[in-house]
């Protein structure tokens, strides 16, 4: 399983298409220390879990970039047209295949936070503030389970470098429509992403990664970077089950 990440990674060094967006994100010094580091660990590579099927790799190449209208508006009679075409990419969009930003978040982490969340609290019915830590981006954190073993990040890691497919396309119409640099609340209340997983890289740098389950999407923050991705429910299947099985082992050890 873990040689579908190394080809992942590896891959990207030979196809200069993918390189290239990347290259201002990760810079040369981590790119060959996660080569170095998966080239040295091969002995290592077990199986994640037998649940899983084998997932073809496929070469991943950088759509077009997003572009947004200066100005947009539609003609009479069922026409339209666009006006003042100005166009240019989204400052704060992370590249289309996430795998190096996962990897520094993997390389630099002492571990990984995984939250679940209370989806029957209607917050919003409360005070602001009135849960105080307990609250995450309008939900009610019901459980926090952390990870530190190197064999759980590296488990973790390799489910979310699969999890993630492809960039969601939902914000060519939000461009067009309002012509603005979209911030990561709006797209929050555009889209209505509701967390229901959330991960944490905890360590030099932080990378969020939310998933929802229901609608099969996946959430990545990098700094001041973000992007949303279409959700692979089998790895996020194991991602659940990798969460279930670590909170029940929690609550069954003695205090």
């Amino acid at each position: 399983m873990k040689a579908l990440v190394i080809v992942l990674l590896l891959g990207i060094a030979a196809h200069s298409a993918v390189a290239a967006p990347l290259g201002p994100l990760i810079d040369d010094t981590i790119t060959r220390r996660i080569r170095s580091y998966l080239a040295h660990n091969l002995a290592s590579i077990t199986p994640i879990t037998a649940t899983l099927l084998p997932i073809a790799v496929e070469p991943r190449y950088p759509p077009p970039p997003v572009l947004r209208a200066k100005s947009y508006y539609w003609g009479d009679c069922g026409g339209g047209r666009a006006t003042n075409d100005t166009f240019e990419p989204r400052l704060t969009k992370l590249p289309a295949d996430p795998t190096l930003i996962l990897a520094d978040g993997y390389l630099k982490c002492r571990l990984i936070k995984a939250t679940t969340f209370e989806a029957r609290v209607p917050i919003a019915l409360y005070p602001d503030g009135y849960f105080g830590d307990l609250e995450y981006e309008g939900r009610l954190i019901s459980d926090r389970v952390e990870l530190s073993t190197e064999a759980e990040l590296k488990q973790l890691f390799e489910l979310l470098v699969r999890a993630a497919k492809e960039p969601d396309d939902w914000e060519m119409e939000f461009y067009v429509e309002n012509g603005l640099e979209p911030k990561l609340s709006d797209f929050r209340n555009e889209s209505c992403f509701i967390p229901e997983l959330l991960f944490e890289f905890v360590g030099e740098t932080v990378v969020r990664i939310e998933i929802n389950l229901t609608t099969e999407r996946l959430l990545i923050q990098a700094g001041d970077r973000w992007e949303c991705y279409t959700l692979d429910w089998r790895c996020a299947t194991a991602l659940s089950k990798i969460i279930g099985t670590e909170q029940t082992r929690l609550r069954q050890t003695p205090d």
